[in-house]
């Protein structure tokens, strides 16, 4: 048997060492590859003893190494322990305002030996554009990179693992319904704390300070509504909080009630700003008839400064002219049944319309911070006679959602949203935690 000659490098030509780099360069890619497939199912949050995770905190060793022969285990542990094995887990669990190429066809390649298998071509089609065309899809890889719980409680890990001088506190502002913030002061106590803990909830294991991330402010307004049928209560007549309602409603169509009112939102906001400053991103909260006010409030806001400069002529802050609002949730909202002019005018002396659409995010904050993901979340009840489906009537509303929880006891139907953990309080905080992660986010994350 004749042996082959061993060709040497520097006898090889240019095309030849090429040839053998590439061949090089696929076999590894290949072997990388099917070395991390489906490694997202792998993706978890880690224990809670770990104060301060690392990416690699986010992903089972153990089960992954499981997967190979025991033999291989010594090599498996060096090659955990590099920084080109954590670069692939941060690569894919911080979240990028571009998209990375090498990220998109790394995980394409992994999708293509998987769709090579007889399972997955039945059972699990994946698309691979960039595989197929050579083009960078605009939002990136198509797919999971990893479970968006995971990605939450990463981000929020290494928010907090700043100074909290360094973080962005996010503002949050609560307008109630008729006369609750007056009478109820324990129920509107217990709601901001099912807030705070179902925020804390949603970012878990992050250590994260609630009490630095989040300025609260109820806003004081003073229902009439509420005030003209407390001399009744003694007498058990029955739906107060919807007759104050109502009453609040009728009022409000008279200019000096519309005034004063949105002279307490004003005064909130000064309030926020004094304490968080004037740039301080806003998530408004408004319940029953605090929905009509915040919502007739900021869109007059946003008609007032929208045709002056960018520092609306040093009259107020950015927060107090409304171009913070990254977020709002109305909890049973009156609204489509006041969708009319309310006796204001516009600067040509043409009435001014109740249903004016409200942007959310409004566009300055939304400038500063492209990639959020703010909006309009409207709940309400289907036994609740005040609160109505909105996206019909306002075509900015990212979404209804139908509370399903069944009444209990004789709580009035107004207040269900506050103890409704599932359908409403967790979607909330889940907002909330968003804007946080969002506006905490650095450039190049």
């Amino acid at each position: 048997m004749v042996e082959e000659s061993v060709v040497k490098l520097s006898d090889m030509t240019e095309e030849a060492v090429s040839a053998a780099i590439e061949t090089i360069k696929a076999a590894f890619l290949r072997f990388q590859v099917s070395l991390m497939a489906n490694y997202q199912e792998l993706m978890v949050v880690p224990p809670p003893e770990i104060k301060v995770p690392s990416a690699t905190d986010f992903f089972n060793l153990k089960r992954w190494m499981a997967r190979f022969s025991g033999s291989c285990t010594p090599w498996l542990c060096m090659f955990a322990d590099t920084q080109s094995f954590t670069q692939f887990f941060e690569g894919r669990l911080r979240p990028q305002d571009v998209p990375a190429l090498e990220v998109c066809f790394f995980n394409e390649s992994i999708d293509a030996k998987l769709m090579r298998s007889a399972r997955t071509r039945l059972f699990g089609k994946r698309s691979v554009p960039l595989l197929t065309t050579g083009e960078m899809p605009p939002n990136g890889y198509t797919g999971i990179l990893v479970p968006p719980r995971v990605r939450t409680v990463y981000n929020a890990s290494m928010i907090a693992a700043r100074p909290v001088r360094s973080q962005q506190q996010v503002g949050l502002l609560f307008i109630l319904g008729s006369g609750l913030q007056e009478t109820y002061h324990e129920q509107v106590a217990d709601f901001q704390s099912a807030v705070k803990q179902e925020f804390a909830r949603n970012l878990v294991w992050s250590r994260v300070d609630i009490e630095a991330a989040l300025l609260l402010h109820v806003c004081p307004w003073h229902s009439k509504g509420s005030e003209h049928h407390q001399r009744f209560k003694r007498s058990g007549m029955e739906n107060l909080a919807v007759r104050s309602t109502m009453l609040d409603m009728t009022m409000y169509t008279d200019s000096g009630y519309r005034q004063e009112l949105h002279e307490s939102l004003r005064q909130s906001l000064r309030s926020l700003a004094a304490h968080g400053g004037g740039n301080l991103p806003l998530c408004v909260v408004a319940h029953g008839f605090g929905s009509v006010l915040a919502i007739d409030f900021f869109s007059q806001l946003q008609r007032e400064f929208a045709s002056t400069d960018a520092d609306g002529g040093g009259a107020a802050t950015p927060l107090e002219r409304g171009q913070t609002l990254a977020f709002v949730c109305t909890l049973g909202s009156p609204l489509p049944l006041l969708a009319v002019a309310v006796g204001g005018e516009s600067a040509t002396g043409e009435p001014t319309s109740f249903a004016a659409p409200l942007q959310v995010p409004a566009s300055p904050v939304k400038e500063r911070w492209p990639h959020l993901r703010g909006g309009w979340t409207n709940f309400y009840h289907r036994e609740d006679c005040l609160g109505y489906p909105l996206q019909a009537a306002q075509s900015t509303v990212s979404k209804d959602v139908e509370c399903r929880r069944r009444l209990k006891g004789d709580q009035p139907i107004q207040s269900e949203y506050f103890s409704d953990i599932v359908d409403c309080v967790n979607s909330l905080a889940q907002s909330i935690s968003w804007i946080w992660q969002d506006t905490n986010r650095k450039h190049n994350d």
